[in-house]
């Protein structure tokens, strides 16, 4: 570890420096900074605004009880002498609390910065509200506690320095509601300030944020712009963890393209430097994860994702989210059981929500593990939940896992209308490996057709093996491509052979492309 620039042996001199590593995501410099102005014996107003930020980077450290702990005693000690310090710190144990899962202390933290605030500090009851608002979502208020925020936000000024961080953190929340209008408004009112002050360190997290939201709404061109710059500003202002972010949100954009050698590339540079700042590295293994999905090697995305789901501490998948990719990679390989135990408690996490990106989620994941008769039910709950949310790549992700099973059930022609459609869109967004198995899955629909003199006496189940297999695939990879088990494959492999004459996959593939092979008699 670097040792520390020399510094002024003042207590007012280490807690500026401290504040300014904070500010700059250099989270071990901050802590050591504000004990040593706790040791340099400062006066008893300091001293609580030192703890205030101690309490701060506790939570950035992922200590989040600790942080929780120490916030409210101090708030409670001085809510007779400094009411607005101690409001500004009911406020941070509310976030800290929320972070650790404590979702009944988050509460009770935000209703007394709001009653304390009320009084002492009115121009940050917009903050204060926004808090509290959030605070009730989770603590299964969803309906008052998203009236509350959103009735907030309107109110939110990017006014001052102080508020800023605070302000981000407000727009990220917003982002994980959904409500993406409200948090890109914030958002550009902060970059505007920003550039307009020349105050920099606020602007990589910012634009960072802005780009997960262009990257969720569709708008891939402007995400890389955005998370390019904010990864530049970031390695210029040595911020740790938000080069991390901003490498995370890359490889989210790389996977999700198709480009394997940058999505990997920005995945090493996240693990190298990051394991244990909130959720980045799980961040990163999931766009691995799904970079492989669409490459169709699902036991690699088998163990990245079951990695992130072991590790992730967080309930909800807005947060870090596995669970679609961890259900589908199980089901592509015949994990059916596993797949359906992810799905059941995702769905159990969800019954309460009333955010349609999640909803349709969850549905989605129904729709991957449900028996033939049912599974359409909860693929088109999934779409009708995706119509109320501007978030077109996942949505197309939902058509062409629905398109996959309805070809499987043999109905071809509403098979054709879903694939279409997720071919489409991911053209549109230039996600190749995605608008490859779309067209695969269109193709074959076409192949069984025009050589169903060749495949008259097999089954339905044999044609797609036979199609599959012809294309190249082992039996391994075919059973992933048909929710079947590789002994499946093997069983009807022996049966194709035999009622086409045909003894390796060559002169199957020779006969499906139409070549010399003749059926034997």
């Amino acid at each position: 570890m670097p040792s520390l620039p020399a510094v002024e042996s003042t207590a007012q001199a280490l807690y500026e420096q401290a504040v300014a590593a904070q500010r700059e995501a250099r989270r071990a410099d901050a802590e050591r900074l504000a004990v040593a102005a706790l040791a340099a014996d400062p006066d008893r107003q300091l001293a609580t605004r030192i703890q205030h930020l101690r309490g701060r980077i506790l939570t950035w450290g992922e200590k989040t009880m600790r942080a929780y702990e120490l916030l409210v005693t101090e708030a409670m000690g001085c809510e007779s002498t400094d009411p607005r310090q101690a409001t500004l710190m009911w406020l941070d144990a509310s976030s800290a609390a929320l972070a650790g899962r404590e979702i009944e202390a988050a509460l009770h933290a935000a209703l007394r910065s709001v009653q304390l605030g009320t009084g002492a500090a009115p121009d940050l009851l917009p903050v204060l509200e926004t808090q509290l608002g959030l605070a009730e979502i989770l603590a299964e208020s969803p309906v008052a506690g998203r009236a509350r925020m959103l009735a907030a936000v309107r109110k939110l000024e990017v006014a001052d320095f102080e508020s800023w961080d605070r302000v981000h953190d407000t727009a990220a929340a917003l982002f994980w509601l959904e409500e993406y209008g409200a948090a890109r408004l914030l958002l550009e009112q902060l970059v505007e300030q920003a550039r307009a002050t020349g105050f920099r360190t606020v602007l990589p997290g910012a634009l960072d944020t802005m780009a997960a939201i262009d990257y969720r709404m569709g708008r891939w061109r402007a995400a890389d712009g955005r998370s390019a710059e904010a990864l530049r500003l970031a390695r210029e202002l040595d911020q740790t963890f938000q080069i991390s972010s901003c490498l995370s949100t890359l490889a989210s954009i790389a996977a999700a393209r198709g480009e394997e050698q940058a999505c990997r590339a920005y995945v090493s540079e996240v693990l190298k430097t990051d394991e244990d700042l909130f959720f980045v590295g799980a961040w990163a293994r999931v766009a691995l994860g799904s970079l492989a999905l669409s490459q169709g090697r699902t036991d690699e995305a088998i163990a990245v994702l079951e990695q992130v789901a072991s590790s992730n501490p967080y309930p909800d998948p807005a947060i870090v989210p596995w669970p679609r990719e961890l259900v589908e990679a199980y089901v592509r390989s015949g994990r059916l059981e596993q797949a359906r135990g992810i799905a059941k408690e995702t769905s159990a996490r969800l019954a309460e929500t009333n955010r349609p990106g999640l909803r349709a989620v969850d549905a989605h994941c129904r729709g991957l593990v449900a028996e033939t008769a049912s599974f359409s039910d909860h693929f088109e709950e999934s779409l009708r939940w995706h119509d109320r949310t501007r978030t077109p790549f996942l949505r197309a992700r939902t058509e062409l896992a629905y398109g996959e099973r309805l070809r499987r059930s043999r109905r071809n022609a509403a098979a054709k209308t879903h694939l279409q459609r997720a071919l489409a869109v991911f053209e549109q967004l230039g996600a190749r490996l995605w608008a490859e198995r779309a067209r695969a899955e269109l193709a074959t629909g076409r192949r069984a057709t025009g050589r169903s003199n060749a495949l008259r006496d097999l089954t339905p189940h044999e044609v797609e093996v036979a199609l599959v297999v012809g294309r190249g695939a082992t039996n391994k990879e075919a059973a992933a491509a048909l929710y079947v088990s590789p002994k499946t494959i093997d069983y009807h492999l022996a049966s194709i052979y035999r009622k086409l004459g045909v003894r390796s996959r060559t002169e199957l593939a020779a006969l499906l492309a139409g070549g010399s092979r003749s059926v034997r008699g």
